[in-house]
């Protein structure tokens, strides 16, 4: 009996295994060209979301943020992804840091830098002594309705 064939391993059903004559004309094939890179996005202002948490956002569409949120009592720093749905910004995918891994990854950031330059690619380097912009401030329409102070309870002696 033969063997099973194997499924789900990928390959081609029906594919031509002979290769195509080379093209007898001598005109050199030119190379693919690569699409030019847009103007790199430098985050401008450090924005406050619908929660109050602060975010930087990583695009233009502001779907990308590294945002400074709190979770269960610590500072957590989150790298993520959002999407639109029914007019409301959502996360999405992503990662949060505690401040110690965030840390550490600061720590890297150098050895990620000269892999990167090992490859020629331009690094953008922040300029952390210089001053920081101020985080906008929410329009009227935005700002959080004050809220009515709690009724004190008499005390009882």
């Amino acid at each position: 009996m033969p063997p099973k064939a194997q499924r789900g391993r990928g390959g081609f059903k029906n594919f031509s295994k002979k290769r195509s004559a080379p093209a007898d004309d001598d005109e050199p094939v030119s190379p693919i060209a690569k699409k030019a890179r847009s103007e790199q996005f430098v985050p401008k202002e450090l924005e406050t979301a619908d929660n109050g948490d602060k975010y930087v956002a990583l695009k233009e569409n502001g779907l990308r943020r590294i945002t400074i949120g709190e979770w269960k009592g610590s500072t957590m720093i989150g790298i993520r992804e959002y999407y639109q749905k029914n007019g409301e910004t959502l996360p999405g995918k992503g990662i949060s840091l505690t401040i110690e891994q965030y840390n550490a990854l600061m720590a890297a950031l150098p050895f990620v830098e000269s892999a990167l330059k090992e490859r020629d690619e331009d690094v953008a380097r922040p300029e952390f002594d210089a001053p920081l912009p101020q985080p906008k401030e929410p329009s009227p329409s935005e700002e959080p309705e004050a809220e009515e102070p709690e009724a004190e309870e008499p005390e009882s002696s």
